[in-house]
């Protein structure tokens, strides 16, 4: 082997290690590369997990206070506060929980207190009734009688009541229908005059046709009396200019043989032609007046049309928008009549006349729309028993006390049910 290609093959060898070193380095920097996005992805994979992980215990213990389980709901906001120790709502919401749990702990000491004091107290004596319970049962059996009475009046009323609104409603649907006649009868005249508005009559065409062309023949024979009146008067000026003309000039004739005198004639003959040329201006200037009258018509016939065109335009126009408020108007009224309809059904559907409603139910409900507010007294009597009711009315409800006096006892009722005197007098004395 000779020099040159011991050199050549070492070059060689050295540019294959130069180029696998070079490959190793790039493949070490994807290396590193890799590892790099993949230590991120971990990393953001751990904060949303760790993310995820506080919002489900942040929600349970949200979910715990919601529900008043305080002890609970602490843990978690520790938990939470464990795993994200710089979020300041957990902190916030366990100082709120410690604030409501001494709370309540101060209440329940309150409360321990209290009944101890209770239970401390001699026990009252036991109430002695002198009432004979037969009577207590037959002033029971008097007041649930009055109440049922009371109670079939009452759905009575209602049941009449609605016999009246079903027959209002077929009142209401016959005089609905007749104005539904009315409105299409007067509908069927607008439509109608509409019709004719826009169709228009024959005779009114015709009328306005010859009216249109005698205005036209009109215009033309007084533009052609106007053409020849001023060319008569042209002409009569001309003839007027031409006789005065000859007049100068004859008196020029006489002038230059009586005189010799040459200026003097010239002065006469410009003063003559002076006077030609203003007649000759002024016949112009009539012809010109009566070319203008006859403009001036046609322009006012033109302005004539125009108007009714316009008029019929606006003719035309207010009967659509009629018809459309009409139309407007005849849906509302549907619209009106049948949304009463759907509510007083709908009103006597959810009454239930068959089913008897508690007498209390009825008192809170009827009572308190009935009577003032405060203590109103009512008394009467039934059979051998005096009964003084009295109705309290606080608010939006009202409760009915009776006072029961019969011969063999006096009885206290609350809305029918038995009360004692002190009751009745505490509850009905204001």
């Amino acid at each position: 082997m000779s020099e040159a290609d011991s050199l050549a093959t070492a070059a060689a060898e050295k540019a294959r290690l130069e180029a696998e070193e070079h490959q190793r380095q790039l493949d070490a920097e994807a290396e590193a590369q890799r590892l790099a996005l993949e230590q991120a992805r971990l990393e953001r994979e751990g904060e949303q997990a760790l993310n995820d992980r506080y919002a489900k215990v942040i929600l349970d213990a949200d979910g715990n206070m919601a529900t008043q389980d305080y002890s609970a709901a602490r843990d978690l906001y520790t938990q939470a506060l464990d795993i994200k120790s710089s979020e300041t709502y957990p902190q916030v919401k366990i100082e709120q929980i410690d604030k409501l749990l001494a709370e309540q702990a101060r209440l329940e000491a309150e409360r321990a207190e209290a009944e101890a004091a209770r239970k401390a107290e001699p026990p009252p004596p036991a109430p002695v009734s002198n009432m004979d319970n037969r009577k207590e049962l037959e002033a029971e059996e008097f007041m649930r009688e009055a109440r049922e009475r009371e109670e079939a009046e009452k759905y009575g009323k209602i049941k009449r009541l609605k016999t009246a609104v079903q027959d209002q409603t077929v009142a209401n649907g016959d005089e609905a229908y007749k104005r539904q006649e009315q409105d299409l009868k007067r509908n069927q005249s607008v439509v109608e005059s509409s019709a004719s508005l826009y169709e228009g009559s024959e005779d009114m065409r015709k009328r306005n046709a010859e009216e249109l062309e005698a205005l036209r023949k009109a215009l033309a024979e007084r533009k052609e009396a106007l053409q020849a009146q001023g060319i008569a008067q042209s002409q009569q000026a001309v003839m007027a200019a031409k006789a005065q003309e000859d007049a100068h000039a004859e008196m020029v004739t006489a002038h230059q043989q009586g005189s010799s005198t040459g200026d003097a004639t010239e002065q006469l003959k410009a003063d003559a032609q002076s006077r030609m040329d203003a007649a000759a201006a002024a016949a112009q200037e009539r012809s010109a007046a009566a070319y203008s009258q006859v403009e001036t018509a046609q322009q006012q016939a033109a302005d004539m049309q125009g108007k009714g065109a316009g008029l019929a335009a606006h003719q035309q126009a207010s009967s659509e928008l009629l018809k459309e408020q009409e139309n407007l108007r005849q849906q509302q009224l549907a619209n009106a009549g049948k949304d009463r309809s759907v509510g007083e059904k709908e009103r006597l559907n959810g009454i239930n006349v068959n089913t008897q409603r508690s007498f209390a139910e009825y008192g809170r409900n009827k009572l308190a729309e009935d009577y003032p507010q405060g203590v109103t007294e009512e008394s009467y009597t039934e059979g051998n028993k005096v009964i003084i009711r009295r109705v309290v009315v606080q608010g939006n409800k009202a409760n009915a006390y009776s006072k029961v006096i019969a011969k063999w006892g006096t009885f206290y009722f609350k809305d029918g049910q038995p009360i004692s005197e002190q009751t009745w007098s505490v509850n009905t004395e204001q």
